[in-house]
Order: C-alpha cells, then structure tokens, then sequence
C-alpha cells in the first residue's frame, strides 16, 4: 500500500514501479480525475487488472461525464 496523497505526479511514478515489479493487479482510488486515464492506460499496456474504487476513474478524459470503458 502507498499513500499517494493528493501528488498527481507520485500517482503515475507508484503505478509504473507497481507494473515494473510484476504485480497480478493494482487497486487505486486516484488523487484526481485528470491522471485517471494515464494510470487506465498503463494497466491497460500492462495488461494488469485495474479494480477501481467507488470513485469514477476516466478512462479518456479527466471529467466523469466523459468516461469510457477501458
């Protein structure tokens, strides 16, 4: 577990460094909305499973409204 507190840049960091060590998933509820589609594309790349909080994650864009499916 690490707390990323509200650092965007941290966020993507702990995710490449999570995929890098080969782990079968990552779980993470994201500081905000606007890497929600960076850290998608990285476990999507990875293919790693990406199970989301009850927070909405965009997959391509940074607004809820504009979510899709990954």
């Amino acid at each position: 577990m690490v707390h990323l507190g509200n650092d965007a840049s941290k966020t993507i960091t702990e995710v490449k460094s999570a995929i890098a060590q080969k782990n079968s998933g990552i779980v993470i509820l994201v500081p905000e909305s606007a890497v929600g589609p960076q850290v998608a594309a990285e476990a999507k790349e990875a293919r790693i499973p990406l199970p989301i909080s009850d927070e909405q994650v965009c997959v391509s864009g940074s607004k809820p409204a504009d979510r899709a499916e990954a």
